[in-house]
């Protein structure tokens, strides 16, 4: 049963990790910065936004992983996996 558990944690960890969540709009890029009570600045663009604006098509999400640490996450979870399998 423990085993089990520590899976299904190993398993979430990685679900919680898919960098693939849909941003709608500017205020939750990463490129965003806001100032002060009117909106803010896109980052990327250079150009002034509205924080209620819709993300364009080059939106970010504020935390994303890199490619080689989420590789390196899903390397540690299978070694994880492979050892609490070995003891069932």
């Amino acid at each position: 049963m423990m085993e089990m558990q520590i899976l299904h944690g190993l398993l979430n960890s990685i679900a919680m990790q898919d960098i693939s969540t849909h941003i709608s709009s500017c205020r939750h890029c990463r490129f965003y910065r806001p100032e002060g009570r009117r909106g803010g600045q896109c980052e990327k663009l250079s150009v002034n936004v509205q924080g209620a604006w819709q993300a364009c098509a080059l939106v970010e999400p504020p935390f994303e992983i890199m490619a080689g640490e989420q590789e390196q996450i899903a390397v540690e979870v299978t070694a994880k996996a492979a050892s609490v399998f070995s003891r069932v």
